[in-house]
Order: C-alpha cells, then structure tokens, then sequence
C-alpha cells in the first residue's frame, strides 16, 4: 500500500512539474503576442490633418478674386487620392476670420498659419498666394508642418489667363500634393499623439469665465477667449478710470484752494466747477466702457474658440433667443415690409 502511494505521489510530481515547465515555455509567447498587439496598436499609422487657407490676392485683382477659394480648392482632389491625409473642413478659415481671431490677409503669413493650425487641430497648413499680372497669374504654395513649424514643401507656378489656367493649377496642386506625401507620411499612433500635444491650442474658455474677468476688468473677458477686441477695451477702460482718478483728485485740490481762498473766489470757484465737471464727465467714460464691454460679452461671448477648435461655447448665454424676420409683400401700391420678431 505505501509502495503504491509511493508510485502514485512520483508520477503525480512528475504531471506537476510537466505543467509547470510547459506553462515556463508558453508564457513568454503569450507575453510577446500581446506585446506585438500593443505594438502593432502603438504603430498604427495616422493620416495627418490638413487645413487648407484661402488664398491671398496680393494685387487685390477684384476680376480674379475668385481664385480665392479655387485655387484651394483644386488641392482637395489630388490630397484625397494621395489616401495619405485627412481634410479639415475649409469653413474653418473663414469662421476664425469672422471671429475676428485673424484677418483676411494674413492667410499668407506662416505665423498666424501656424495659429490657425493650432485652433483647427491641423497637423499641416497649407497657404498660398497668387498675383494676377497682364496675361498671367503668379501662385506661390506652401505647406507648413506644425509640430517643427517647417516649410516642407513650397512651389511657385505661372498660369496663363485664358482656358487653360486650371490647367496649370491643378499641374501645380497634383506636384505639390505629390511632394507632400513623400515628405509628410502617415505616422504612428503614438507618435502623432505625442506631436499633437506639442503644438495644439487646449483652451476652455467658458461663458462664465468671460463674464466675471469683464466684470473684473473691462476686456479681460475677451483677451481671456482670444478676442482682438480685449486689446481695444482694456486700455480705453483703463484711460477712462485715469482719466476719473485725476478728476476726483483735482476736483478736491480745487475745492480746498476755493474754500480756503480770500481773493480771487469768482476765478476759484470756475476752476473748482471746471473740475467737478470734468470728474463727472470722466465717471460717464468710465460707466460707458464698462457698459459696452459688459453688453459686448453678454450678446456675443457666447460663441468663441474652446478646445483648439471653433465651436459654440458649452455656456449658455445669459440673455433669450431673439429673432428678426423681415420680407416684402407684394400689394397694389407696390410693396409693403412686414417685420416678424420672435422672443
């Protein structure tokens, strides 16, 4: 009986340890395929994000303004087929320049391109400009990598004014596009996501955060949400507030030398009423800028830039939808407005 149990507990150890070198052998394979799948997930390859600018006509030619939008237009095609880019939306451009985040002509400058990209999330700005002569159309193109801030690619081309232009346009476009993906590849996950959060504007400007900093001060609010018009308010608001400050104090010296004067009162009192009256009109200033700086923010803080991106603020303005609607009617005296607001 003990030989048997024996037997039974040699063979049992001999099972044990089977299992347990087996398992030895097996884990690291385990350990190295998921290895190769967290890798292979870290190496997926990410199209880079293109935001194409409007370009700038340097020459202000009103008959060839259009190239404007067509000519980066004609660069959507020829990224698309390069399956090497992801296009950000061209609204983008002109939303932050009705925004008032950036002028029309700066389009062509490689910082505020830069700036623009940041706001879009772009990982590419592609800019240009173009400058109609007599009987042709000079086009300067370039495309600017955010993460080094580098021109990567840059080409000059000359299209005739005729039926042909696009022709040259799109020669242009095609090369450039060609070049872009050559030098601008896809990259992996992880390293597009470090390079991202290298360059990327992060704001999140808030509502309210807009509407305690204008109450602080007057502008702060809009410098707070990138606003040019915080540049304007905050140093008219601080002229005006001097400008009060100076007129209480001068108002009092003006008044202790007229009350304190023997001669001379009638010449005191005008200088002490002159005073008073310029601290008053300065107190007005004071009160007018912060009133429409505080209306400015309450109307349109409600929609600004918020996580790198244009979009409507998460804050909810303060005051209630208002619409005005206004059409003609045809009548038989000619024709007759009729004005629908809804509150």
């Amino acid at each position: 009986m003990r030989k048997f149990q024996k037997k039974r507990f040699y063979w049992f150890s001999r099972y044990l340890v089977g299992i347990i070198l087996a398992g030895m052998a097996v884990y690291p394979c385990i350990l190295s395929a998921a290895d190769g799948q967290g890798a292979s997930r870290d190496e997926k390859l990410i199209n880079r994000k293109v935001l194409i600018l409007n370009f700038v006509n340097t020459r202000n030619s009103t008959d060839y303004a259009y190239l404007e939008n067509s000519i980066p237009d004609s660069f959507l095609d020829p990224l698309d087929r390069t399956k090497s880019f992801e296009m950000l939306p061209r609204s983008i451009w002109e939303k932050l320049v009705a925004d008032s985040k950036f002028k029309k002509e700066d389009a062509y400058k490689e910082d505020a391109a830069i700036e623009a990209g940041k706001f879009s999330g772009a990982d590419v700005v592609i800019i240009g400009s173009f400058a109609a002569l007599t009987d042709k159309v000079q086009i300067f193109a370039k495309a600017i990598e955010l993460s080094s801030g580098r021109v990567m690619v840059s080409r000059t081309s000359s299209a005739p004014l005729d039926n042909t232009m696009f022709d040259s346009i799109n020669k242009l476009t095609t090369e450039m596009t060609s070049q872009m993906k050559e030098k601008l590849p896809p990259l992996p996950q992880k390293t597009i996501t470090v390079e991202r959060e290298k360059y990327v504007t992060k704001m999140n400007v808030t509502y309210g955060g807009m509407v305690w900093r204008t109450l602080l001060v007057p502008g702060l609010g809009h410098v707070y949400a990138n606003q040019w018009r915080g540049w304007v308010y905050m140093p008219l608001w601080a002229g005006t507030a001097g400008a009060f400050v100076y007129g209480v104090i001068n108002e009092s010296i003006q008044k202790s030398a007229y009350v304190n004067a023997s001669s001379g009162l009638e010449a005191k009192y005008t200088a002490y009423d002159n005073a008073r009256l310029m601290r008053n009109f300065s107190l007005l200033a004071v009160l007018g800028v912060y009133a429409v700086t505080m209306g400015d923010i309450l109307i349109t803080g409600n929609a600004h830039t918020t996580t790198g991106q244009t979009s409507l603020n998460n804050g909810v303005s303060m005051l209630p939808e208002r619409n005005l609607e206004m059409f003609l009617t045809a009548d038989l005296d000619g024709f007759r407005a009729d004005i629908q607001k809804k509150w």
